[in-house]
């Protein structure tokens, strides 16, 4: 309000979903500021990559190769 920031975004909260909380609700209401729900990261590049992730995770229990699990290339 006092005009230190001139504005913010946000998508994670304290509280989710953000309502019912006087303060996340004035702060979402405020002109200055951007929300999106937690899924800003949800397009199809990124759950294709998940997607991926996941299937290389069972064939590495199937193959019984656990040092393939969780890798990030």
């Amino acid at each position: 309000e006092s005009g230190k920031i001139e504005g913010a975004a946000f998508d994670v909260f304290s509280k989710e979903p953000p309502f019912g909380d006087s303060v996340l609700d004035k702060l979402i209401a405020h002109p200055n500021v951007i929300t999106t729900p937690h899924i800003a990261s949800y397009t199809p590049d990124s759950q294709l990559a998940v997607a991926n992730r996941v299937f290389e995770s069972i064939l590495a229990v199937l193959e019984g190769v656990p040092e393939k699990l969780n890798r990030v290339e």
